[in-house]
């Protein structure tokens, strides 16, 4: 029975090496505060912006934009990541800018106010016109006809749906959609600013995406 007291009390000294051991991220969303914790000992802080927490309604559907309070993990890690426009940011943007969204299919043909016609080609945006001339949108820019306010939203997969630079240099992800990542907007930082993410300067995002391994764990309190 002592034998088994002694091995119990080792393997409890040792769980909590460990834990005294593994950095943490904490982030407090009452300070716009994010800091990576080891033990008793803060290693790194910095402000963050946050998910607005207002709900938005298209349709049926009601998204609330706040940034949820529990535990997960880094489950993986992203230098200069791209952003991939999910549905409810066309949704946004018909919304606020009163454009109805033509969702694009394949092998269909759009026809735009100015006479030019747009279709899928592969994972591109190809605007032609009636006497054989084509290029590809712009995929920097949003595919809008501005006579008729339609916003043209392809499929998952097409370049056009890409953005750079919108979340910064550096991306740690939490799944479900949650990122901790950098911003193209250095204001919004200590705001209620975010569809949810935690934001961070890129220069502080940098740093923390260095410290942190896959599998950290991230308390959001």
């Amino acid at each position: 029975m002592f034998v088994l007291f002694l091995v119990l009390l080792a393997l409890a000294g040792k769980v909590q090496a460990q834990e005294a051991g593994e950095a943490k991220i904490y982030v407090s969303l009452d300070e716009f505060k994010l800091e990576l914790v080891r033990g008793n000992v803060t290693i790194f802080t910095a402000p963050i912006g946050i998910g607005t927490g207002q709900p938005f309604r298209y349709g049926n559907k009601v998204y609330k934009f706040d940034t949820p309070v529990g535990v997960r993990r880094v489950i993986a890690k992203e230098k200069n990541p791209v952003w991939r426009r999910p549905g409810w940011a066309y949704e946004e943007f018909s919304v606020y800018r009163d454009f109805a969204i033509v969702r694009m299919q394949p092998g269909e043909i759009y026809y735009m106010s100015d006479s030019t016609m747009l279709k899928l080609d592969g994972n591109r945006i190809v605007r032609s016109t009636y006497y054989g001339e084509s290029w590809t949108w712009n995929r920097e820019v949003e595919v809008l006809d501005l006579v008729a306010r339609k916003i043209y939203m392809p499929p998952l997969g097409v370049v056009h749906r890409n953005l750079e630079g919108i979340l910064g240099t550096r991306k740690l992800d939490l799944g479900d959609g949650y990122l901790i990542h950098g911003t193209d907007d250095p204001s919004s930082i200590g705001q209620r600013s975010s569809h949810g993410c935690i934001r961070m300067h890129n220069a502080d995002v940098e740093k923390l995406y260095e410290l942190v391994p896959i599998g950290t764990r991230v308390v959001i309190r």
